[in-house]
């Protein structure tokens, strides 16, 4: 955010391959959570790597990072340096939105963390996960197509 204006021309220049490739890697990781939920659903576990145990940081930084590349939080805080260019928003309000933006993801994470543990103990039967492997590539590729769309 401290960047200012010349962040906006890299954003502007970028934004119709931005999509592409959002749309992309969206579409691929859909298509194999969709594998993979399959997979086990028909008993092939041996071809599957075992996860480790999902802590409650694991859970938090994984989510963290898929925030990070979040097509909605890229496009929010370039809103944001475009919008302090252009109005010229001071240092201070650019700290404090910056900081407020950091303590409600981290909540936010927290909450996805939190319910996703518990619905991944609730469904943990082969159906569940495949239910939730079809539900989960249903929304990426859903999302894709509003990347490209938008």
């Amino acid at each position: 955010a401290f960047a200012g204006a010349g962040v906006h021309e890299l954003l502007s220049e970028a934004n119709g391959w931005l999509r592409w490739v959002a749309a992309i890697t969206l579409v691929v990781v859909a298509l194999h959570t969709l594998r993979l939920g399959v997979r086990r659903y028909r008993g092939h576990t041996g071809t599957i790597t075992q996860h480790r145990e999902l802590s409650p940081a694991r859970a938090y930084f994984s989510l963290f990072a898929l925030t990070a590349i979040n097509p909605a939080t890229v496009i929010t805080f370039a809103a944001v340096v475009v919008g302090r260019s252009q109005i010229g928003s001071s240092w201070l309000a650019v700290a404090l939105f910056a900081l407020g933006a950091f303590v409600a993801s981290a909540v936010w994470q927290l909450l996805l963390a939190g319910s996703g543990s518990l619905l991944g103990w609730l469904l943990r039967g082969r159906r569940g996960q495949l239910g939730i492997a079809l539900g989960s590539a249903l929304i990426m590729l859903t999302l894709s197509a509003g990347v490209l769309l938008s």
